[in-house]
């Protein structure tokens, strides 16, 4: 039995830099739109793999989380309050990175593997895989996992020297970050100083 969830209309994807990245204007929050960059390793190498990620200009990155307000880059929580999944209403996701993109922005169709690529409007997510690691941890030794094949995050925490991929997102939109006026700044100076050198030549 498959479930179809139906994506609020302000839930919403949008292409950044040139494809390489997509904005969640309901999250705001920025997703890279390669799903395996981190490869596949342990939740201690992901964490520190994405608090030191250099990618698109940015250096703000973090490890997409299961429960946001447990605080970040890395919250400790003893049990999920936004257990997001296809059975959730939408805003009960909002707190959950991983959940609110395998339900509300892929639709969260249950059992249908939602891993390989998926394509959202204009923005195309590729090499998203099975099992990820969130950056919400429960204690020294375990930490919580989300399954894009289930749609759900783990029922009981796994233990951290397993391996997962990891996905990076920052927060807030990286069209925000205006590069062309700096360019433009940078060109007005250019021609400031060839001026200056016409002249003096004159």
């Amino acid at each position: 039995i498959c479930l179809w969830v139906v994506v609020p209309a302000d839930a919403f994807l949008m292409k950044r830099l040139d494809g390489a990245a997509a904005y969640d204007s309901v999250l705001d929050i920025t997703w890279t739109t390669d799903a395996s960059l981190s490869g596949l390793n342990n939740w201690y190498d992901l964490v520190a793999w994405a608090d030191s990620l250099e990618y698109l200009g940015f250096v703000d990155w973090r490890l997409a989380s299961l429960e946001v307000s447990a605080g970040l880059p890395v919250g400790r929580t003893t049990g999920l309050n936004s257990r997001c999944s296809v059975y959730m209403t939408e805003p009960d996701c909002r707190d959950n990175d991983l959940g609110y993109m395998s339900v509300h922005n892929l639709g969260g169709i249950y059992p249908e593997d939602l891993t390989g690529t998926q394509t959202i409007g204009d923005v195309t997510l590729t090499n998203i895989q099975n099992g990820y690691w969130s950056s919400t941890e429960i204690d020294d030794n375990g930490a919580w996992s989300y399954w894009f094949n289930l749609s759900i995050e783990g029922f009981i925490p796994d233990f951290k020297s397993e391996e997962r991929y990891g996905w990076a997102v920052r927060d807030g939109d990286v069209a925000a970050v205006s590069e062309p006026p700096i360019v433009l700044l940078l060109a007005t100076g250019l021609i400031g100083l060839i001026g200056r050198a016409r002249i003096r030549s004159a």
